[in-house]
């Protein structure tokens, strides 16, 4: 014993010295042998001198078949290989928790004593990775290093979406994600979506701070039955185009994918709307739209990409002769318009779906369309524009609800509140419709107000 103990060159060898002394008077590991192995190892690989002393106890305390793991490492590799004392380094990073890590104790995380697969992440990717990661960054080490264990033989791809990650972090950039969710969203990028969509470099840089979006694209690009390919990519590049530059868009997208079913007639009427928009804009000579409205309005509930690809698709088999359709429809403005109604139509949600649904139908009859129109207003209420006559919007609302309310009841004038011209009440007396002209909050305006049982009421203004 003495022998080894004397060929030792560092101090921090002393450590298994005094860790062996101690436990044996207290009865428990590391044996004398496991010490004995230890020294040997090191004297055969003074390289080992670099150990520093909480990694010696994880060998001595936790993980005794270290020894011969390193031993049979070392065996195969050059020590004067900067990246031999990496692995060793990198293995026991992985292994040793951060109590651990700082001279404590604790029970370390199972990772496999792999050398080789540090060593050889190093030999591909190169040794100084992590030239210029803070010490308060350490733990992006030991991320690293643990998922090069848990995914041997670490393929190209992995090892490039290691390096776009560490990247982002050196250059200071909040990502969001694990290391583990990062490799795994730039391997479907890079993998499953880059070969069909073809992204610009803009665009892959935008998605991998977006994973939510890879997703979205890569479930629909493997579940949609749309039949024409193009819509598909088509889909996917006005879908993503708008994203990156509209945040009103972008909110609405991330909505759109929890939304109840009682919204979704706005969004049959708001994709009606932009189908034929589309259409002027391709086909200036069409006027009629009616088979393209149809088979949008049969379409099922989905997420707003998979609603693109639809209308595409449809606008495809209807007028085959197009070759590629342009679906640009006033810039930015679109999304902001479409948030705004979307808004309005959130705030009527206790009326249901049918009621949703007529009341959007009378006002595209009224104003044209519901984008512009239709809106909400902080403060204000619901607002709608270019409807020329507030009365006969109510009479058609009140019919429009009469044809699935059998119970609808008109309001006699005792009835009435101040200001207020007509009203009717309907579902079990569960909602109550009236129009007024003036009072203190629109004095020289009509007024909609539109309430569900005992909630305050809803005010839609005609402006």
């Amino acid at each position: 014993f003495q022998h080894f103990y004397f060929q030792l060159r560092f101090s921090t060898f002393n450590i298994a010295v005094i860790l062996y002394i101690n436990n044996y008077f207290e009865g428990s590991n590391p044996s004398t042998l496991t010490v004995l192995n230890l020294l040997e190892l090191y004297a055969d690989h003074p390289v080992l001198g670099e150990l520093v002393e909480a990694e010696i106890i994880h060998i001595l305390t936790f993980e005794p078949a270290l020894i011969a793991a390193m031993d049979n490492f070392l065996d195969s590799v050059d020590d004067n290989d900067i990246k031999t004392m990496l692995a060793i380094h990198g293995l026991f990073s992985a292994q040793m928790c951060v109590d651990q890590q700082n001279s404590g104790l604790c029970t370390p995380q199972d990772y496999p004593n792999n050398f080789t697969a540090i060593y050889n992440f190093h030999a591909a990717f190169g040794a100084t990775i992590f030239a210029g990661i803070s010490s308060n960054l350490a733990n992006i080490q030991q991320d690293v290093y643990q998922f090069v264990l848990s995914n041997t033989p670490l393929t190209t791809v992995q090892g490039q979406g290691i390096l776009e990650y560490l990247v982002l972090v050196l250059n200071g950039q909040f990502i969001g994600q694990s290391l583990t969710e990062f490799v795994g969203n730039y391997i479907t990028l890079k993998e499953d979506l880059d070969p069909v969509f073809d992204f610009s470099t803009a665009e892959e840089d935008w998605l991998l701070f977006h994973p939510d979006i890879i997703q979205q694209i890569h479930d629909f690009n493997t579940n949609n039955q749309l039949e024409n390919p193009s819509a598909v990519t088509e889909a996917v590049d006005f879908h993503l185009g708008f994203l990156m530059i509209d945040d009103d868009y972008y909110q609405l997208n991330a909505e759109f994918a929890a939304v109840p079913g009682f919204m979704w007639p706005f969004f049959r009427e708001i994709a009606v709307e932009f189908a034929i928009e589309v259409l002027k804009k391709n086909l200036p000579g069409v006027s009629d739209y009616q088979n393209v409205v149809d088979a949008i309005k049969a379409l099922n509930q989905g997420d707003m990409l998979g609603l693109v690809g639809e209308i595409l698709d449809i606008l495809k088999k209807k007028f085959p002769a197009v070759a590629a359709w342009d679906l640009v429809w006033d810039g930015y403005d679109m999304g902001k318009q479409a948030k705004k109604a979307f808004e309005a139509v959130k705030k009527l949600e206790k009326f249901g779906s049918s009621v949703i649904e007529k009341l959007l139908g009378v006002v595209k009859n009224h104003a044209g369309k519901l984008i512009g129109k239709f809106k909400w207003k902080s403060g204000v209420g619901i607002e709608m524009s270019d409807i020329a006559s507030p009365e006969g919007f109510f009479d058609d609302f009140q019919d429009a609800l009469g044809s699935i309310f059998s119970d609808l009841t008109i309001l006699t004038p005792p009835q009435l509140a101040q200001y207020e011209l007509a009203g009717f009440k309907c579902n079990n007396n569960v909602i109550k419709v009236t129009i007024k002209y003036g009072g203190n909050t629109n004095p020289n305006g009509y007024t909609l107000e539109l309430k569900y049982a005992n909630n305050p009421p809803i005010k839609l203004r005609f402006l």
